[in-house]
């Protein structure tokens, strides 16, 4: 189980890459297939029940993590296909002097 835990992080990061390589327009297509064995692969170990309280606390945080990837994906994708693409870094706040 652990071994499968460490595979998905390494997706998780593998895929968080690729995206940002698609939004910067340095891939040409959205990588869906890996998002969806990405998708599976946490599907699998959600369906595996563990006793191990550290490796299930593990796998909840790679959900959640995974998911908040999601929606900002999601987000961004939908802002690019209505014209409305983010800024890749917010502006920066002028420093105060004291």
């Amino acid at each position: 189980m652990e071994a499968r835990i460490r595979r998905i992080e390494t997706g998780l990061e593998a895929l968080r890459i690729e995206y940002e390589k698609y939004f910067f327009a340095a891939r040409p297509t959205e990588p869906c297939s890996e998002r969806s064995l990405l998708q599976r692969g946490i599907a699998d170990c959600k369906a595996t029940q563990t006793v191990n309280t550290a490796l299930r606390f593990r796998l909840q945080s790679i959900v959640a993590c995974f998911q908040s990837h999601e929606r900002l994906w999601n987000d961004t994708q939908r802002r690019l296909e209505s014209g409305r693409p983010m800024r890749p870094f917010p502006k920066a706040k002028p420093s105060v002097k004291t």
